[in-house]
């Protein structure tokens, strides 16, 4: 279970004393600096500036009052505390929905590269987490997890995360391959129209079947090299001849072989397993020499 120091927040957050803005937030008063947002954000450069309401003369004795219907309040707090640099007030290990939020904040009001050092952290933090939310078939939780990575801009994250639900999803179903890919609908319709030309499903299908032409060639060039000496009177012949009965007794005993059919009823992390499961019984029996 997720748990944050924000659980608890006051109704009244100040995060500088001598903030010239009070934000309004659903019965929270948040008393914050307009120089220093204004630095971090061009919407509220624009908030601020002399052609709006919210732009009229400021001073820290008599902080101008703003409110915001439409923004989570706890979620906006943390956002202003990391904008000015009060991270001793965040949790120190904020779990995906904590980020999540922070992502849907911060692109609306354009401060993205504003959070990029401690958004980039928290993400290569979060992302070990990608394949144990994806085996508790948490759908709504990686969903969540992608659409930060995205929103950040972290590409690392972002390749890890999709990486493991190419690799894990539908791994303890071989039998009766479940909807892969699923992101929750709420997650999709928060991300931009261009990400999803073609839907997130065929996306990823598309990188595992290339992923599966990848794995169908590691396995035709180790049978070459097992075929590779063309003088049939050696007794590396032989030898070699063995081999190869040996690993297509195996490969057909653990499901491996036909290839073709293993290539299309197996997930990449099934065929990945039983690859590994190979190479370390030819480490550990002589016979396979």
């Amino acid at each position: 279970m997720e748990t944050t120091k924000e659980d608890s927040m006051p109704t009244s957050v100040v995060v500088d004393r001598e903030g010239d803005v009070i934000f309004l937030l659903e019965g929270f008063e948040i008393q914050v600096s307009s120089k220093v947002l204004s630095l971090a954000s061009p919407v509220f450069t624009a908030m601020f500036g002399p052609s709006f309401v919210e732009g009229n003369s400021r001073s820290f004795p008599s902080p101008s009052r703003i409110t915001l219907t439409d923004d989570n309040p706890i979620a906006m707090a943390n956002l202003f505390k990391i904008i000015h640099y009060q991270t001793k007030l965040l949790p120190r290990e904020p779990g995906q929905s904590f980020v999540e939020q922070i992502a849907i904040v911060a692109d609306k009001y354009d401060c993205i590269e504003a959070l990029r050092p401690s958004s980039h952290l928290w993400l290569v933090t979060l992302e070990a987490e990608a394949v144990a939310l994806i085996e508790d078939e948490a759908s709504s939780s990686i969903g969540k997890l992608l659409y930060s990575a995205y929103t950040f801009d972290c590409a690392i994250a972002f390749k890890k995360i999709t990486r493991s639900m190419i690799y894990y999803i539908g791994a303890k179903t071989q039998s009766e391959p479940p909807e892969p890919y699923q992101i929750s609908p709420a997650i999709q319709a928060l991300l931009p129209g261009g990400l999803l030309a073609a839907p997130i499903s065929e996306v990823l299908k598309s990188e595992e079947n290339n992923a599966k032409a990848h794995l169908s060639t590691v396995v035709e060039q180790m049978m070459s090299a097992l075929v590779s000496d063309r003088d049939v009177h050696t007794n590396n012949y032989s030898t070699k001849c063995l081999s190869i009965k040996l690993l297509l007794i195996w490969m057909t005993q653990t499901g491996l072989w036909p290839l073709s059919h293993a290539l299309s009823s197996r997930t990449i992390f099934g065929l990945v397993s039983k690859l590994t499961e190979y190479t370390t019984t030819v480490q550990y029996t002589p016979a396979l020499y």
